[in-house]
């Protein structure tokens, strides 16, 4: 583990000893580090990436050896989703013994006069810090700015533009996900077919011409072309108006419905949307995009500080678990339905004697097209490793089978990162005879996706189904290491041509796995076609 103090700068590895190698020799002065900057993590404000969106949290003290974050009620002056739901038992730091440990969060967190602290991910090293989260953040919101830069005396700190571009297209997602929000709205005509109600003032302004045989009218429409679109068009324009445009079906359906957004009194769009707030129980997430619109719309100079606490102390912390997922959804989208807690079909693991469904279960992925495949994302190094110990089958193995079993599936998959581990790795692990052969990349160097196959024992002799199967993949990063493969320099000039890299080959090793199920079910008759 590769920590560092310099200029009051913390930095830590996730899931990893706090100032372990800083003071490898002298315990008791590693243990005042350690709650010295245990100590000084207090924070007003803290903007989370997890499974539940985008949202505001609070720091709390370290009691009984964990720093926890909670919810915060601090009004804001930009709304997020303060969702009493989330799960709260979020670690920054945990005490196991005398040891302090990160917790599965990276991220930045300004201490004001205190200096910061920067937790970047295990498969990142201290040269390519953020490299692989801003990477994956970019993948999923379909942008080409990064979170967290490097600022003066190469210091990490906070793109604010990316916080609200990010924000706004989560809450984009979340509100699209409730459905149209429709209301009525007045609308003016000048024709021949008149309907509602005649407006004299207005016929007698633009129908002088009695020959014309138009009328002047208005009626109200129950429509989602209404002002609150307008008003989330007006938003995006702002927000992206330089630099590349986010893509995505809920951009495509905003851009289609506002498309004469432009025809449109902007201060008068705003001043509806003010003085016609969204209060329906049905349409939350609508009513938090509006708010959210409108408060950029109004307060267009704002700094990371107004989030903070009068010393300047505030933070972005990102779930690596729910990063990686969303990342590996997004990569595969060809193959696999990701599933959540938000998704419609809502899976049962029981039936009742009255044929009632009950215990849901959400696997992360399940496969296109009647696929046979279950498949599972897991942020951990699981290159050359076999035998886990008892809480980590649960989590790793059993669940996927236990999900297999349910969805009736062929093929289990579990994708996770690595950077391979060389000759300290269970080379045997490896199907040699199937796996992917290495790729030689423009700088002479290999880009390979490590794959374990392994089939599903079974003693029933009845049962002779040797289709079913399962396969460990990994994303190689080892452009994120100091050292490569062969314990040379890696002097990765352009980390995100050598990610992008990474991801064709796991891409293609996912389709080949795919593809070599179904040949041996086109043998048995059983082709998903």
């Amino acid at each position: 583990m590769l920590s560092s103090k310099n200029n009051n700068v913390y930095s830590f590895r996730d899931n990893s000893p706090i100032f372990d190698e800083l003071f490898p020799e002298d315990k008791r002065q590693k243990k005042q580090a350690q709650d010295d900057v245990v100590a000084k993590v207090k924070f007003a404000k803290i903007f989370i990436w997890s499974s539940e969106g985008l949202v505001q949290k609070e720091l709390s003290d370290a009691s009984n050896g964990t720093v926890f974050v909670k919810d915060t009620d601090i009004d804001t002056d930009i709304d997020t989703d303060i969702d009493t739901d989330i799960d709260t038992d979020i670690v920054l730091f945990r005490k196991l013994g005398s040891q302090w440990f990160t917790g599965n969060y990276v991220g930045f967190l300004s201490l004001g006069n205190d200096g910061s602290i920067e937790i970047y991910s295990r498969f990142e090293d201290e040269n390519h810090k953020f490299a692989f989260i801003n990477h994956m953040l970019n993948k999923i919101y379909d942008l080409n700015d990064l979170l967290l830069t490097k600022g003066g005396n190469n210091k990490t700190d906070i793109n604010l533009d990316f916080l609200l571009k990010t924000t706004f297209l989560s809450k984009l997602r979340k509100a699209y996900r409730e459905g149209e929000y429709k209301s009525y709205e007045k609308v003016y005509k000048n024709d021949t077919a008149p309907r509602g109600t005649i407006d004299i003032a207005r016929h007698i302004k633009l129908n002088l011409c009695p020959e014309n045989y138009k009328v002047a009218y208005s009626y109200n429409e129950y429509t989602s072309r209404n002002s609150y679109i307008y008003l989330v068009r007006l938003c995006y324009e702002m927000l992206f108006e330089k630099g590349k445009k986010p893509k995505g079906k809920e951009v495509d359906d905003l851009l289609f419905k506002s498309q004469d957004y432009w025809s449109y009194d902007k201060r008068q769009i705003i001043h509806k949307n003010e003085n016609k707030p969204i209060t329906s129980p049905l349409f939350k997430c609508h009513r938090d995009l509006q708010k959210f619109c409108l408060d950029v719309l109004k307060h267009k100079k704002m700094t990371l500080d107004s989030f903070g606490t009068e010393n300047g102390k505030y933070g972005v912390l990102i779930d690596c678990a729910w990063l990686w997922e969303e990342h590996v959804a997004t990569l595969l989208k060809d193959y696999f339905i990701h599933k959540t807690m938000s998704s419609k079909e809502k899976d049962c693991l029981f039936a009742d004697e009255m044929g009632k469904p009950f215990q849901r279960i959400i696997p992360d992925y399940v496969g296109k097209n009647y696929l046979p495949v279950i498949a599972d994302a897991k942020y951990m190094n699981l290159y050359g490793k076999r035998d886990l110990k008892d809480e980590q089958r649960n989590s790793v193995y059993y669940k996927t089978v236990m999900y297999m079993l349910r969805y009736q599936a062929k093929l289990g998959m579990i994708f996770y990162p690595s950077i391979s581990e060389g000759d300290n790795a269970e080379e045997n692990s490896l199907d040699t005879e199937e796996g992917i052969k290495p790729q030689e990349n423009a700088e002479g160097s290999k880009t390979k996706a490590n794959v374990a196959r392994w089939s599903i024992e079974s003693n029933d002799n009845s049962c002779n189904d040797k289709a079913r199967s399962f396969h460990l993949i990994s994303l190689n990063l080892n452009c994120l290491s100091s050292k490569n493969t062969n314990g040379k320099e890696n002097t990765c000039k352009n980390v995100a041509v050598e990610l992008s890299k990474a991801e064709d080959s796991f891409k293609r090793a996912v389709k080949e796995s795919i593809e070599s199920l179904n040949k041996i079910l086109e043998t048995t008759g059983k082709s998903t076609g």
